[in-house]
C-alpha cells in the first residue's frame, strides 16, 4: 500500500494558490501536507466528502492541485473562511489546537 502511495505522490503536479490575503503562511502549510502522502490517505480514511468541515474542504482543494485539466491559479477561499469560523481572527491559537 505505501508503494502505491508513493506512486501516486510521485505523479503530483506543482499548483500555485494565490496570494490573496497576505496567507502565504496557510499556503506554505497547505503545499506541506499536499506533499505528504501518509496524511492524504489519513485524512481519507476519516473525512466526510459530503460536509463542509475543515478536513473536507482540504480534501477537495487537494482534487483540485492534483486535477489535470484544471490550469489556474487556486484561491482557497473556502477553506480560509472556515479556518477563520473555527479560530477568529485575534485570538490566540497554538498549533495543537488547529
Amino acid at each position: 500500500m505505501e508503494s502505491t502511495i508513493a506512486l501516486e505522490h510521485s505523479k503530483r503536479r506543482l499548483t500555485t494558490l494565490s496570494n490573496f490575503n497576505n496567507d502565504c503562511f496557510l499556503h506554505a502549510a497547505i503545499q506541506l501536507l499536499y506533499g505528504t502522502p501518509s496524511f492524504i490517505e489519513s485524512l481519507r480514511s476519516v473525512c466526510n466528502p459530503a460536509n463542509s468541515s475543515t478536513a473536507s474542504l482540504l480534501l477537495k482543494l487537494f482534487a483540485k492541485m492534483d486535477d489535470p485539466s484544471f490550469n489556474e491559479i487556486l484561491t482557497p477561499t473556502s477553506l480560509r473562511r472556515t479556518l477563520q469560523e473555527e479560530y477568529p481572527l485575534g485570538e490566540q491559537h497554538d498549533g495543537h489546537e488547529v
